[in-house]
């Protein structure tokens, strides 16, 4: 990103299941690059299958299993 930074206007952010995480992420973000506009991409509403196909790509399903057994 740091490359493409000097010709961009914005970066907008994909899934995120965590707001604290997408959070801190634009914070580092901004101090590292203040003119450039950080944007949260908002995903379309889908059904839950296709949101668990999702989940399960990004390694969000994993997690979940893994704190299940705790």
């Amino acid at each position: 990103m740091s490359q493409k930074a000097p010709s961009a206007s914005r970066v907008i952010t994909q899934i995120c299941f965590d707001a604290s995480t997408a959070i801190d992420w634009a914070r580092r973000v901004h101090r590292r690059h203040p003119d450039l506009d950080v944007v949260g991409g908002v995903p379309a509403l889908v059904n839950w299958r296709k949101l668990l196909r999702i989940s399960a790509s990004s390694g969000l399903a994993a997690l979940l299993a893994r704190l299940g057994d705790h």
